[in-house]
């Protein structure tokens, strides 16, 4: 398996740090679908070449810095309102969730699914909802843009949903978990490093009686979905709010960079995670990882 290298750049989802024979190497190890997806749980097991591994968290600002008006929120709809905000291609599973709207249709639930995002499978999936007869459940929003875009959208939402084939770690999870929504995605990639069992349900890709299934215990219980809304918002602050990821990337940087300074204390649960998929082959167990230092 090649694995593709460049230059220091920050990439959309996590980033690998490398070393090589106790060489900081300032390189960066591009995320790319078809080789892994990003995740603490699988880059022991793909990248079994390298002396160490770093995994770095997307930093996503706080939703509360958009607070956009709650009013806006439910736009005269009562159905639980289910949303999907990315690329729209075969692999992010929208036709899946078409028929799992399907299914929950024929049983007579009431939900609506908003999907926000362009792409190559848009007019596949708009005859798959016409040819379902979904097109009181299903509203195409379009595409948004910015932080202000994705909080409008987000609050619009009572679930998110991502039924990806193959997945990284995905920044709409991601942002839907720092707006307080439950979560409904994939057993794939780095989505199960996201989302605890109180915060979300995974589900089997391409399964979408399983997805439907799931929308539906959602869909009729709002009690449980503040419940996971919450431990989704809870996980995002632990793993993704500025104040926890920023002292795990500098202190990674410092690390690999030689640079020394002040001892910087790493409580990010990734750290801990970082030293378990060493352990699994890319570090030898019991080797010491060094104190991380910045200057100040």
């Amino acid at each position: 398996m090649r694995v593709p290298i460049r230059q220091p750049a920050f990439i959309r989802s996590t980033e690998l740090l490398a070393t090589q024979g106790g060489v900081p190497r300032p390189r960066v190890i591009r995320r790319t679908a078809d080789v892994f997806g990003a995740g603490v749980s699988v880059f022991g097991r793909v990248v079994p070449f390298l002396s160490s591994v770093s995994v770095l968290p997307l930093l996503t600002d706080s939703a509360e810095t958009l607070n956009i008006n709650a009013l806006l929120r439910r736009n005269g709809h009562k159905e639980t309102i289910f949303g999907y905000a990315a690329r729209v291609e075969i692999g992010k599973g929208p036709l899946v969730l078409a028929d799992a709207v399907a299914q929950l249709q024929q049983a007579g639930s009431k939900v609506l699914v908003r999907l926000a995002g362009t792409g190559p499978a848009v007019q596949e999936v708009k005859t798959r909802v016409r040819e379902l007869n979904l097109n009181g459940s299903w509203e195409f929003v379009g595409s948004y843009d910015g932080a202000v875009g994705c909080s409008a959208f987000m609050r619009t939402l009572d679930v998110f949903v991502l039924p990806s084939f193959a997945e990284g770690t995905s920044k709409s999870v991601i942002e839907a978990m720092a707006h307080g929504l439950p979560i409904i995605a994939t057993n794939v990639g780095g989505l199960p490093d996201l989302l605890t069992p109180d915060a979300g349900i995974l589900v089997s890709p391409g399964d979408s009686a399983a997805l439907a299934d799931a929308m539906q215990r959602l869909a009729v219980d709002p009690v449980l979905r503040k419940r996971m809304g919450q431990a989704a918002r809870e996980q995002y602050l632990k793993l993704f709010a500025p104040n926890a990821v920023l002292s795990m990337l500098v202190g990674t940087y410092s690390r690999v960079t030689g640079r020394n300074g002040h001892l910087v204390q790493n409580s990010h649960p990734w750290a801990a995670g970082e030293t378990r998929a060493l352990t699994r082959g890319l570090i030898k167990e019991g080797t010491r990882i060094p104190a991380t230092r910045i200057e100040t």
